[in-house]
């Protein structure tokens, strides 16, 4: 019969595609989980990144602090006891300001990268 073969059979295919449509529907929210279970990983990545590298900054810059601070008190002792004991000479003179110097620069350049902005 024609009914059949032609109207029946083409309901039947469309009602097919509508339910595999809404078995997608289904996989689509799936997808949707999947990306928001990706979007909260990522997240937790970045986050952990960010304050291995805020650890890592800190122990950086104190290390740089202590270093100066060490020179400076080495540099401040010998200066000391050199005029103490009138004990120097052009040579020492000149060594001292070019330490004097060196240490200078150092903390112009720490002072800058503790001031420097990120560009990320």
């Amino acid at each position: 019969m024609k009914f059949d073969d032609e109207v029946v059979r083409t309901h039947d295919e469309l009602l097919e595609q509508m339910n595999r449509a809404t078995q997608s529907n289904v996989s689509a929210s799936e997808l949707f989980d999947e990306i928001h279970r990706w979007e909260t990983v990522t997240i937790e990545k970045v986050h952990k990144a960010a304050e291995r590298t805020r650890q890592q900054l800190t122990q950086l810059l104190t290390r740089e602090k202590d270093s100066l601070t060490n020179d400076f008190g080495i540099m401040t002792k010998e200066i000391r006891n050199r005029r103490d004991e009138d004990d120097f000479d052009e040579n020492d003179v000149e060594r001292l300001q070019q330490k004097i110097n060196q240490i200078q620069i150092s903390l112009k350049q720490f002072t800058g990268a503790t001031k420097t902005k990120a560009i990320i």
